[in-house]
């Protein structure tokens, strides 16, 4: 206790508010509720430890009933309490000076029998010796009573210890009065116990049998201790009767404090009303938590009702012995995880002492009621679970009140001089994100992950989709911009491949970046991870600022990732307009995005459609289809096109829709042979789909024509120039729009396409590429071919069509809207060629 209330400055709510700022809001609030509850049931059982003594000691006081005494006792410790923390600290004196006396008279009177004639052994009193040492020493119970029993009965006096961290918001330095408080308490108790117990059993004879008048108790009908006291019996009685009724008003100072912070909190809404009003200046008798006292004043009430001391005392044990687990836990946990903002200035505090300590309790709590504690534990993981779930505890972290204050100057006139004065304030976090006890295992994890990762974990049979979205924000106010439920198409197959999404997004800014222009950004990053988590999005939010979309997107493909840990996938939506120079629907720049993916190794994802793609809440039925258009290359970007629509199968939504793989050739003639080997490949890679087959020249689909070459050809007349180079490197460097001028020199280029020994590529096919681009817009034979056949499939996954050299941005984008005019949803796939994904075994 002595650490976790030396680690930052403990505010009000004591031990509920120092568990908060060390250990996370979750911990803090069952602790919190479980010391309320601790310290209500343990002032009714003070109230009726005093009740006893009264009827026991007093004459007359017999009479009333024990119900009605305990309710006028209560009575006064709350008026006291409502008064102020004030009167409190003073009654203390006093009940502690009371509790001194008697132990001094008890002490006297066994020292006073040992040497004395005063021979009290009708009592069971025959003096101090080594004998009735021997024979008080082992047990020995009555019936229905053990040990267990009788510890739960006892453990509630050992409680007091805790009492003064209570009270954290009351004392002028809680830093360095509650582990000299704590510790004097423990130490002074323990030795004060002992002497009182070697006392008692040395100077008393062994009691003969339960039940019988011998022994502890004797014919004066009151209790042994009092009988023994010297030389006035009564400051005993007294004694005993100022210490139930000090511990009482202790709980019922302690109990509302503890509500009162919970209710600052707002992580258990019900009890918003008791937090106490806000003044404007230090005055701890306004502050006063009123409202709260009354509630603990009405339950402490109902336990009185109870009157039952033996009932009441086993759930206080129990209460108390969880609170002491979670803070012995809690406090060698933050050490042996090394927390940078553990830093108890205690120095005498060792992380194993605190492990055995919660072991203890626990083991104890088990002993005394095993039925009970795991109750009770049980009550704990409820309460924990609840305040994980309130929006409230999202928005305090575990350092939330132990941030260190500022000192702010300020100038004052006196007289003719000026002065400058320092004062303090608290610094607050600007923006509180969720933080928790398992903060500290999760960077640990992280970290040793992270330096353990190799470029080959992320290739060969281990790929899953780690998914870069540049996704559209508004000009005006950088709010996301849906397109096309491409959010939901990220969360599904992220989610069915247990994969990762970073969606981030670009402020344009032309002018010097501010602190006002980056505190906005932060601001549009949360609402945009606050976005993904409304839709359930596994992964993050980033919002960067750059002058431009094309360099903000670039410079995010570039460096989003850490290590070896960077995403493999970019998506894109496709744009709805075709906007102007430097807009986020230019586009010269959506093609060079495009292209920069594919240069820095990224397969491209882009979404397009008549209909958005549906979320969690929508399931297609069995009549539901999904089409992989192959298109002259058999088994493009190594499976990736079969492997999406596979990952999105593991979601609900798409989980009863049928693939369907649709193979275009040139020809009809091997339909046999192509029939045989496309089976076989789905049969290996244990992918279940029917096969279409379906044949278009390569001259109605130019497009596609490079899918079909393992190697490219171009010749230029009149003076002939010949080079080789990969299929991928068709698609780099595409000319921009300024450079649509330069199109009537390349009408005299001619691509000559060879072929690879395949059964879809057999022959050779020269492809003119002094084409009018104006007719890729019109509707060819492949376009007519995707209408019939995939208009009525609910998703549509096929590679990305080809720009042909020389054409332009617009027009390219232009001939693949004619494309998929009438398709649902489309997914583009453009694969750089270096995916390692194993789809067959």
């Amino acid at each position: 206790m002595s650490a976790v209330a030396t680690n930052g400055v403990p505010k009000s709510g004591g031990a509920y508010s120092i568990i908060k700022s060390s250990l996370g809001i979750q911990f803090g609030g069952v602790t919190g509720l479980l010391l309320f509850t601790a310290n209500i049931f343990g002032c009714s059982m003070y109230i009726l430890g005093a009740v006893e003594v009264l009827r026991t000691s007093y004459a007359g006081i017999e009479d009333i009933n024990e119900r009605l005494l305990g309710t006028i006792i209560l009575l006064i410790l709350t008026i006291i309490v409502l008064i102020g923390i004030s009167y409190i600290a003073r009654f203390a004196v006093l009940f502690l000076a009371g509790v001194f006396l008697a132990l001094l008279s008890i002490w006297f009177g066994v020292i006073y029998t040992a040497v004395g004639n005063d021979n009290k052994s009708n009592i069971g009193v025959t003096g101090f010796s080594a004998g009735n040492l021997r024979n008080n020493f082992g047990p020995r119970y009555c019936d229905g009573w053990n040990f267990a029993s009788l510890l739960g009965l006892f453990f509630p006096s050992c409680t007091d210890p805790l009492a003064g961290s209570n009270l954290s918001g009351d004392l002028r330095d809680p830093q360095a009065a509650i582990p000299i408080g704590t510790i004097s308490a423990v130490l002074l108790s323990m030795v004060i116990f002992t002497i009182q117990v070697v006392l008692v059993a040395g100077a008393s004879g062994r009691r003969g049998h339960c039940g019988s008048d011998d022994g502890l108790r004797g014919d004066t009908g009151g209790a042994f201790v009092i009988a023994i006291g010297w030389p006035l019996p009564f400051l005993v009685e007294l004694g005993i009767l100022v210490s139930t009724l000090g511990a009482g008003l202790q709980s019922l100072a302690g109990a509302p404090r503890l509500l009162s912070a919970l209710a600052v909190d707002r992580i258990f809404p019900i009890l918003d009303i008791f937090a106490p009003p806000k003044t404007t200046h230090v005055n701890r008798d306004e502050a006063e938590p009123r409202r709260a006292v009354i509630l603990c004043a009405f339950l402490t009430c109902c336990c009185v009702m109870m009157n039952d001391l033996d009932m009441v005392a086993p759930f206080i044990t129990l209460f108390f012995l969880t609170c002491y687990a979670i803070i012995n836990g809690a406090a060698a946990f933050m050490a042996y995880e090394k927390a940078p903002n553990f830093r108890p200035t205690f120095r005498f505090f060792e992380w194993r002492v605190s492990i055995i300590g919660a072991l203890l309790c626990i083991f104890i709590m088990f002993t005394i009621a095993p039925l009970y504690a795991t109750a009770v534990l049980a009550l704990s993981a409820a309460l924990y679970k609840y305040v994980e779930t309130q929006p409230a505890a999202a928005n305090i972290t575990a350092t939330y009140d132990t941030e260190l204050a500022q000192l702010v100057p300020h100038c004052t006139d006196e007289g003719k001089s000026k002065k400058k004065f320092w004062s303090r304030t608290q610094k607050q976090p600007s923006l509180p994100g969720e933080a928790d006890w398992r903060a500290s295992v999760r960077f640990r994890q992280a970290r040793k992950a992270m330096l353990s990762l190799t470029e080959g974990d992320l290739q060969f049979k281990y790929w899953r989709p780690f998914v870069l979205y540049l996704c559209k924000l508004d000009d005006i106010n950088a709010t996301y911009q849906p397109q096309g439920g491409m959010l939901n198409l990220i969360q599904q197959l992220t989610k069915g491949g247990h994969g990762i999404a970073l969606v981030s997004g670009v402020l344009l800014n032309q002018n010097t970046i501010s602190k006002e222009l980056a505190q906005f950004a932060n601001e549009c990053r949360f609402r945009l991870a606050h976005t993904l988590r409304q839709r359930k999005i596994e992964g993050f939010a980033d919002v960067i600022i750059s002058s431009s979309i094309i360099e903000g997107n670039r410079l995010l493909i570039q460096s989003k990732g850490m290590g070896v840990f960077r995403p493999n996938a970019v998506a894109l939506g496709w744009p709805s307009t075709c906007g102007n120079s430097n807009t986020r629907d230019d586009p010269s720049g959506f093609c060079q995005l495009i292209e920069d993916a594919s240069t820095f190794g990224k397969t491209v994802l882009v979404c397009k459609g008549t209909t958005e793609f549906p979320d969690d809440t929508q399931a297609f039925d069995r009549d539901s289809r999904i089409d992989i258009w192959w298109i002259y290359d058999l088994f493009p970007a190594n499976g990736l096109l079969l492997l999406i629509p596979f990952l999105l199968q593991k979601n609900k939504t798409w989980k009863k829709s049928k693939l369907r793989l649709v193979v275009v050739s040139e020809n009809a003639e091997e339909d046999d042979e192509l029939n045989e080997t496309v089976r076989g490949m789905l049969k290996a890679g244990g992918v279940i789909a029917d096969l279409l087959l379906l044949h278009v020249a390569i001259s109605d689909a130019p497009r596609f024509a490079h899918r079909r070459s393992g190697r490219v050809t171009e010749t230029k007349q009149p003076n002939t120039v010949r080079f080789a180079d990969q299929v991928t490197s068709i698609d780099e460097s595409p000319p921009d729009d300024k450079n649509s001028a330069d199109e009537d020199n390349i009408n005299d280029e001619i691509i000559s396409v060879t072929s690879l020994p395949s059964p879809m590529l057999r022959q050779d096919s020269r492809v003119q590429s002094n084409l009018d681009w104006d007719e890729y817009a019109q509707p060819s034979k492949l376009v007519n071919l995707v209408s019939d056949n995939s208009t009525t499939a609910e998703l549509v996954v096929m590679p990305l069509p080809h720009r042909v050299p020389g054409q332009t941005a617009r027009n390219w984008m232009t001939s693949v809207d004619t494309l998929i005019a009438d398709l649902r949803r489309v997914i583009f796939v453009k694969e750089t060629g270096e995916e390692n994904i194993q789809f067959f075994n």
